[in-house]
């Protein structure tokens, strides 16, 4: 089990880390568990243009 977000982009990270701040504010949990692809490390992040249309998969 990782206990760090250094494996995340760091887009990501403080996306979480907002998330994890507001939690905090709401409810004050013990503790918040990430899980998961991110938590994992194995996410995607996949984007391809075909002629004029881009497609992409991310994971969420």
């Amino acid at each position: 089990m990782k206990k760090s977000l250094a494996h995340l982009p760091e887009s990501k990270q403080q996306e979480l880390q907002r998330i994890t701040q507001l939690i905090v504010e709401t409810v004050n949990p013990e503790k918040i568990i990430l899980f998961g692809s991110y938590a994992t490390g194995n996410w995607v992040e996949d984007r391809y243009t075909e002629g004029h249309i881009t497609y992409g998969y991310i994971s969420n």
